[in-house]
């Protein structure tokens, strides 16, 4: 999304009814929290909000796009607002540009009453940029709001999240969102939502890549993977040319339709991707999944340094192994 597109998605409405009742009440939070899987929109959300806030005139609590401060904000030179992101997609959220951010909600508001700044995403900060802007949290300058945006809330510390107000942004229902998708040029809204484990920005993003078909062949292979079927290293060789990245953001995805299935067997969605994963996982104990997802979290974290792809990649197809001694 665009910075000029500052629109809430349809499934977000209540949480943009609260927003701007909040404002209109003068009971702004200094510190959000977006909470939710990814692919559905938070980072839209953040920026809507931003984009609300700086306005001159805004409209129901939306930017109306026309005022100095928006087009400035459209133009990107906005004074009163950043958006701090790691240099490079699944990198770290660096101590520099946490300082960074911190200098810069100390100075003055030269447009309005706020100074906005979004982190996104929250969890790719380490340890030192947690702890240091724990201290803006804790006493944050006037007039400065912080909108974190978070895929995975439990990887940040407990110390920052209690010092948002978090907002939780669930999957939205699929019948919600098959218009929308509908309106995206997205014919098989369904298959679509299948794919992605129902976050819908990702199925369209997945749609408009041509990516779907291989991730049902992906969830085909793990359900024969998990069935004793196919072998993980000859998998691993199979998958070789996707990147090991790319199929761990997949596996994750598929992980999400797994939770899906233990929690309604006969989830339509989630049936709809590959019938013989959808019969594999549907028979693994949830803390099987607890600990493919740990395996696959930790592989993520590895995939930055510097290991032979040859053995990311099969350690991707491992972690759907694990012996039930090593399960925690």
């Amino acid at each position: 999304m665009s910075i000029d597109q500052a629109m809430p998605l349809p499934w977000q409405a209540p949480i943009w009814s609260r927003f701007i009742a909040n404002r209109r009440d003068g009971r702004i939070a200094h510190a959000y929290l977006l909470a939710g899987p990814s692919g559905v929109g938070k980072r839209q959300l953040a920026l809507t909000m931003a984009a609300g806030l700086l306005c001159q005139s805004p409209e129901a609590g939306l930017a109306c796009g026309h005022c100095r401060s928006c087009r400035l904000r459209i133009a990107g030179s906005h004074p009163d607002w950043r958006l701090v992101e790691p240099e490079a997609r699944g990198g770290v959220l660096k101590i520099d540009a946490i300082r960074d951010l911190i200098d810069y909600s100390h100075l003055t508001s030269q447009y309005g009453d706020h100074r906005v700044v979004i982190l996104h995403p929250a969890e790719a900060m380490n340890r030192a940029s947690a702890n240091a802007l724990l201290k803006t949290l804790e006493e944050p300058p006037p007039g400065v709001v912080l909108i974190l945006v978070s895929h995975d809330v439990a990887g940040l510390p407990v110390t920052i999240r209690s010092r948002c107000r978090i907002e939780r942004c669930p999957l939205p229902d699929s019948a919600q969102v098959a218009d929308w998708l509908g309106e995206q040029g997205i014919t098989d809204a369904g298959r679509a939502l299948a794919a992605a484990g129902g976050a819908p920005l990702a199925a369209r993003e997945m749609a408009e890549a041509g990516h779907i078909e291989m991730l049902e062949a992906l969830a085909g292979d793990l359900g024969e993977l998990l069935e004793g079927g196919r072998n993980p290293v000859e998998l691993a060789s199979t998958w070789q040319s996707s990147g090991s990245l790319m199929v761990l953001t997949w596996m994750q995805r598929l992980l999400t339709t797994a939770r899906r299935l233990q929690c309604n067997a006969r989830d339509g969605l989630a049936m709809t991707l590959a019938p013989g994963f959808a019969k594999a996982v549907g028979g693994l104990p949830p803390r099987r999944l607890h600990a493919i997802d740990r395996q696959l979290q930790q592989l993520r974290s590895a995939d930055r340094q510097p290991l032979a792809r040859e053995l990311a990649m099969e350690a991707l197809f491992l972690a759907w192994l694990i012996p039930e001694a090593d399960i925690e």
